[in-house]
């Protein structure tokens, strides 16, 4: 793992009396991931809004459709779940971002988007 661009395993924190959540990231070592592209999944009744506001994510917009091959910077795509009460999105985010997307503590997950070629 010596890319240059590898995301901390832990979540940083600048109060460090504070205790630290950091949600799992899954997929991160797979060679055909997608670079800067991932799946978030929200925890039960933790609103999108909610999620933007404490990730410091207001900047990006909100589309409602489905994953295309086009990913967008700085737009979150929401995925429809199986479950009534998740949410879950795919969006492109630096790793700024997603130390503060893993770091909040209403997501639940956050996996790699990996390349599935035929």
């Amino acid at each position: 793992m010596a890319d240059q661009d590898a995301v901390p395993i832990a979540c940083a924190s600048e109060d460090l009396t504070a205790v630290l959540y950091c949600a799992p990231l899954s997929s991160f070592d797979n060679p055909k991931k997608e670079a800067d592209l991932y799946m978030v999944y929200l925890a039960p009744g933790h609103s999108l809004d909610q999620h933007q506001q404490e990730a410091g994510l207001e900047e990006l917009a909100v589309v409602y459709e489905n994953y295309s091959q086009n990913i967008l910077d700085n737009t979150i795509y929401v995925y429809a779940t199986f479950y009534p009460d998740k949410l879950c999105y795919i969006a492109r985010l630096a790793a700024s971002q997603l130390e503060r997307v893993r770091g909040n503590t209403g997501v639940e997950l956050v996996e790699c988007i990996v390349k599935f070629r035929l």
